[in-house]
């Protein structure tokens, strides 16, 4: 059983990590990670995302460009990176509110 002294040291230790503001964002590029932006697919995008998911997926089900064809509000793209793609999701939300994500490439 936890002594009073013991369960005071104990919230006090919690109450200084709860007040400690952490920047996940800052922690990556502290370890040498590159932090990039998601965003929805624009058409400068179409290119480069149909190259890139056409070469991950070749004869797949979806081909990029008919992803592409198939964007709507319920189905959407989303790409990283600014000036080079490095990636993309593709997800598909059902009739019934179901969500399912189809396709992840990078």
């Amino acid at each position: 059983m936890q002594t009073r002294q013991g369960k005071e040291a104990a919230g006090k230790r919690l109450r200084a990590l709860a007040g400690q503001r952490r920047n996940p964002r800052s922690e990556l590029q502290n370890l040498g990670a590159r932090v990039v932006n998601v965003r929805e697919i624009t058409d400068q995008d179409f290119p480069a995302f149909t190259t890139l998911h056409d070469s991950i997926f070749p004869g797949t089900y979806y081909s990029g460009t008919q992803i592409l064809g198939r964007l709507n509000d319920r189905r959407k793209l989303f790409v990283c990176g600014e000036s080079d793609l490095l990636g993309y999701s593709y997800a598909e939300v059902s009739d019934n509110a179901e969500a399912s994500l189809e396709f992840i490439g990078v």
